[in-house]
């Protein structure tokens, strides 16, 4: 199994979103990050902004381990780690994917990707909107000092996987959810229009990996927050509408932590795990282990989400801990 990785290492511009700046992260998509690495079963070539990852033995499937943040460094959300990773491990995850939310500080996101980045597989990670773009892009060059398995997809923004692909979306759509400030990424409609090319150019069809989840509807929705109000990204919305993108992974907004949809026009009826899915958009919850109550009367203690993707169609499988 082989996917390619297309990266960039450049610093984002400024941008400004209701009278409020930011960087922005997801605009910018050139500029190779050259680097290589192997593991045991998986080997990486960066150069001239396209990776090839080849996994080993090769299938046509791709078993993803998704979760994120908000992550609150601790024992019992160390557990939470330990026992996601060792669930990851057994079922055979090709990689893992964590959508934002690894902390405020360089020294908290640092401890959730350094623990992350034990297992032996490639982990793709992308800021939302809790992390400063300096501290988690210096966090995450200090860990890949020892494991190279680590993939910022704040820079690195494509990730070719054969039979279908993953394009990331780092950041957060409200600027005035942002926890550090201007020095966070988030993003407008025009800063989507880079990503359109990506997807367009990507070589199967796409799978999004964001912190900021669509616009959608209904209380089975993505993005349902507390108060029965529907709080994602309508930008995401529109882009995954114009570009026919079938598939997403996304947090953001926890409170709607598990959901699934397939983001219709009508409001959203929850999808069914463990069955495959043409169109499938999931809202990974968080791994944390502090108790979080949900739009579904609810608590979570943590969660993560297997999910086995071909291009064609996807399946998860929902654990709480």
């Amino acid at each position: 199994m082989t996917f390619l990785l297309a990266g960039c290492s450049s610093m984002p511009d400024t941008g400004e979103k209701e009278g409020k700046k930011y960087l922005r992260c997801a605009a910018r998509v050139s500029a190779a990050e050259d680097r290589t690495a192997e593991g045991k079963g998986w080997s990486l070539g960066v150069e001239d902004s396209i990776a090839r990852i080849s996994i080993r033995p090769a299938g046509e499937s791709v078993l993803l381990g998704a979760l994120a943040g908000p992550v609150t460094p601790g024992p019992a959300t160390e557990e939470n780690i330990r026992k996601t990773l060792a669930a990851f491990s057994k079922n055979g995850v090709h990689a893992i994917v964590f959508a934002g939310g690894a902390g405020k500080t360089k020294q908290d996101i640092t401890w959730t990707l350094s623990r992350l980045a034990r297992t032996r597989v490639p982990v793709l990670v992308i800021p939302g909107a809790r992390e400063s773009y300096d501290d988690f892009s210096s966090a995450v060059d200090e860990i890949r000092e020892t494991s190279e398995n680590l993939v910022d997809m704040s820079r690195v923004r494509r990730a070719d996987f054969g039979s279908f692909s993953i394009v990331s979306i780092p950041g957060f759509h409200e600027p005035y959810n942002l926890a550090a400030g201007e020095r966070a990424c988030s993003f407008t409609r025009s800063d989507l229009k880079p990503i359109e090319k990506l997807i367009r150019n990507a070589p199967s069809p796409v799978m999004l990996l964001a912190a900021a989840p669509p616009l959608d509807k209904g209380e089975n929705s993505v993005d349902r927050a507390l108060g029965a109000a529907n709080a994602g990204s309508e930008e995401i919305a529109d882009l995954i509408k114009k570009e026919s993108v079938g598939f997403g992974i996304f947090s953001g907004i926890a409170d709607s932590a598990g959901h699934a949809s397939a983001l219709s026009e009508a409001p959203a009826d929850a999808i069914m795990e463990s069955v495959r899915h043409s169109r499938a958009f999931l809202n990974a919850g968080t791994v944390d282990a502090v108790p979080l109550t949900t739009v579904d009367g609810s608590v979570s203690t943590g969660l993560y989400t297997i999910i086995e993707a071909d291009g064609r169609k996807m399946s998860f499988s929902r654990h709480w801990l």
